[in-house]
């Protein structure tokens, strides 16, 4: 494959697919329900939850979790999620962003979230647990990508 001519992609040497006429990857079923809750609401509210061990030895742990009303966000989806979602904004089909969290969002609500009170449950007692709020939407080649899903199926 010819090298990206956008200097900047971090895919340079790889193939960039946000370039014109870059190919549509693949996606599995999770990765494809994101992309559908984002065409439903193209900027949703996005959480990091940082657990940093204070045992030496223990390794430190970053969950991603995404709507926390979604039936997707559940402790036991946390890693897939986490997965789909690396594999998407490394793909430049999603942006997710910290930098800018959604305006109005009720961080209360996060919270007193199932998938928040389960992951906190079973975390080490002395962990320090940090959250960040941000957003994520669809890139363009990912509005490129939804709508090759949408005639496809």
């Amino acid at each position: 494959m010819d090298e990206c001519a956008n200097f900047q992609c971090p895919m340079s040497n790889e193939g960039c697919n946000s370039c014109q006429d870059a190919p549509i990857p693949e996606l599995d079923r999770i990765e494809k329900d994101i992309l559908d809750v984002l065409a439903q609401t193209p900027f949703l509210p996005i959480a990091r939850v940082v657990v940093s061990s204070v045992r030496p030895g223990s390794l430190d742990r970053d969950i991603i979790m995404l709507l926390i009303e979604h039936e997707l966000a559940s402790l036991k989806n946390a890693l897939k999620l986490f997965i789909a979602l690396t594999n998407l904004e490394t793909l430049n089909i999603i942006s997710i962003d910290f930098d800018i969290p959604i305006r109005n969002f009720n961080e209360g609500e996060f919270y007193t979230s199932e998938v928040y009170n389960s992951f906190i449950a079973v975390s080490e007692v002395d962990a320090d647990i940090s959250v960040e709020f941000g957003s994520i939407a669809l890139s363009a080649f990912g509005i490129e990508c939804l709508e090759h899903y949408e005639y496809s199926s």
